[in-house]
């Protein structure tokens, strides 16, 4: 995810995009198959624990 972060999200973040949806819809596919929404997923069930413990 981070090669991916690297070479695609950070140059939209500034800007660098002459077609911006075309490459952000490449950018987020590049995420997805990078692993990105197992990586949500998780990051979920950590913090639904941590939330259960404070109850």
């Amino acid at each position: 995810m981070m090669a991916v972060r690297s070479h695609y999200i950070v140059p939209l973040s500034v800007g660098m995009s002459e077609g911006i949806d075309a490459d952000l819809a490449f950018a987020r596919q590049q995420m997805s198959e990078a692993g990105f929404p197992s990586f949500m997923e998780e990051l979920q069930n950590q913090l639904d624990a941590f939330a259960a413990m404070k109850r």
